[in-house]
């Protein structure tokens, strides 16, 4: 019995290292969301000092914003894809525990899907994404008008 208990354990203690992988994700998210809109709102700021000195440069900052944004894009979708295999790989020990008689569906009302796709985090996903866009607008405005 002792050597199952030992299981036991070590599976809770790889549910909770998966859980801080997760949540640790979700944090790297969110700074780079901080960081993309604060760049964006330099450059914006850079954008208006130099709008009366060279037309051209306004379009340069706008189109920088952009490459902001993609590249906050690109980052945020490898944290999504690492926290979507660390919630991926919290499923085997799950069913060992299932196995054993501890139903994670009781715990938590639900139970784990087959596979966890990318798109767990959807409205999170949608609202960062939104900011992202959204901090390009200081720049375009400038640019174009």
């Amino acid at each position: 019995m002792d050597r199952e208990d030992d299981e036991v354990r070590f599976a809770l203690s790889v549910l909770d290292d998966h859980r801080r992988l997760i949540a640790a994700g979700k944090t790297h998210r969110w700074d780079i969301v901080k960081w993309a809109v604060t760049v964006n709102m330099a450059l914006a700021g850079a954008s208006v000092t130099l709008k009366h000195q060279d037309e051209n440069a306004t379009g340069l900052f706008f189109f920088l914003t952009l490459g902001v944004v993609t590249l906050c894009g690109w980052l945020m979708a490898e944290i999504t894809r690492r926290m979507t295999a660390a919630r991926n790989d919290t499923l085997a020990p799950l069913k060992y525990l299932s196995e054993r008689g501890i139903n994670s569906g009781n715990v938590t009302g639900k139970a784990p899907p087959e596979r966890y796709k990318w798109t767990y985090d959807e409205e999170e996903l949608l609202i960062y994404g939104s900011i992202l866009v959204a901090s390009i607008a200081p720049a375009f405005l400038l640019w174009r008008f």
